[in-house]
């Protein structure tokens, strides 16, 4: 787990050297496309091209980002917090995309939760990347099911994201928090490994339950306490 834990690290610090070099050139590549476009009249052939371009650099500053957050492995920073109103949150803010695949996401959130440590906005990101990639393995008609759960007996809340899409192949299930595994023509592969990663931070843990034509469930459990506060 330590040499695992050095691994991330370094490619942590190469990848954000190196997202650092690209975001110069593309915001060079988008202002200079979106400017020439403001030359053009709409119906010119060019005007067309450029948005290619604008719209493929602006893919690749995804791209960036997704590694820079990959690449920020900071330390959470931990205050009391609501879990089923971080859940009902994120939710909120990615209903949108969810939707427009004609997918619906419903919740279930313990009552007898009780308010723990975790950081606010590393816990956001963890949901917000389990409910996208829940949409992007689920077809139209699907939904999508975040529950929380209350385990008492351990000093743990528990969060599951369901999904009844395509589910993950046996052969790929211990393969999907490495860093840059992905099984998507334009994934980047960090999705799951800032996920991972935010799990850990958080003295926390994950597990998936996979059937593949059935759906997949992500089980994240994290203690109330926080890190280090037990």
């Amino acid at each position: 787990a330590q040499m695992q834990q050095e691994k991330l690290m370094s490619i942590g610090r190469l990848s954000a050297g190196v997202a650092h070099e690209i975001n110069n050139p593309l915001t060079t590549i988008m202002t200079s496309s979106m400017m020439l476009q403001e030359e053009l009249e709409p119906d010119n052939e060019m005007y067309e091209e450029l948005q290619i371009i604008s719209n493929e650099a602006q893919r690749c500053r995804k791209i960036v980002q997704s590694l820079l957050d990959f690449a920020r492995q900071t330390k959470p920073m931990q205050k009391l917090q609501d879990i089923n109103s971080i859940i009902t949150e994120s939710i909120y803010l990615t209903k949108k995309q969810a939707e427009f695949s004609d997918i619906v996401i419903n919740s279930d959130l313990a009552e007898d939760l009780p308010r723990i440590y975790v950081d606010k906005e590393q816990l956001q990101q963890l949901l917000i990347n389990l409910i996208l990639n829940a949409v992007e393995s689920t077809g139209p008609g699907g939904s999508i099911k975040i529950s929380t759960i209350n385990f008492s007996e351990t000093g743990e809340a528990g969060i599951n994201v369901s999904d009844t899409g395509k589910g993950i192949a046996k052969e790929d299930l211990e393969k999907i928090f490495d860093p840059f595994f992905t099984t998507r023509e334009y994934g980047t592969g960090l999705g799951l490994s800032i996920v991972h990663s935010i799990v850990e931070r958080h003295a926390g843990t994950i597990e998936v339950d996979s059937q593949p034509g059935k759906g997949t469930c992500f089980k994240v459990r994290l203690p109330v306490g926080g890190v280090g506060r037990e």
